[in-house]
């Protein structure tokens, strides 16, 4: 296996905790398992396929949200309207109905793996976002 393309980060402590990765070359939405006993995030994640049609919606939102914390940071704008600008307020709404159920890592085609993040090394990113790379290793045979 090698590194994978992480394409969005939604939750991060310590690392991603959930997004949108390749997994084996194809989309995935990631949900890092979060161990109660431990009270800590473990390196085990579910997984579970999305379709192109999601992916694009992903990455639009992506960018809305990209634009919103560019904005921030030069302080353009304030945390009030976190994730998206005015202009790109009902884009976003939109969108998080529509994938609503993307981001739920499906239980009935769901698989477990054990990821291991990295910066992508380089240029700083013009939108102060880091990037990521992934490698998975399987858990359990669902993929």
């Amino acid at each position: 296996m090698g590194w994978e393309r992480v394409y969005t980060v939604h939750d991060y402590w310590d690392g991603p905790r959930s997004g949108v990765a390749e997994v084996f070359g194809v989309p995935h939405a990631f949900r890092c398992i979060f161990d109660e006993t431990a009270d800590d995030y473990t390196d085990r994640f579910l997984v579970s396929q999305i379709t192109d049609q999601d992916l694009a919606l992903v990455l639009e939102d992506w960018d809305i949200w990209t634009r919103w914390k560019a904005s921030f940071d030069v302080g353009s704008t304030t945390l009030d309207t976190h994730p998206a600008l005015p202009a790109d307020r009902s884009r976003h709404e939109e969108i998080a109905i529509q994938l609503a159920n993307a981001f739920m890592v499906n239980p009935g085609c769901q698989a477990e793996m054990r990821a291991s993040f990295r910066r992508i090394a380089g240029e700083p990113v013009p939108d102060g976002v880091d990037e990521f790379e992934v490698e998975w290793s399987k858990i359990t045979d669902h993929l």
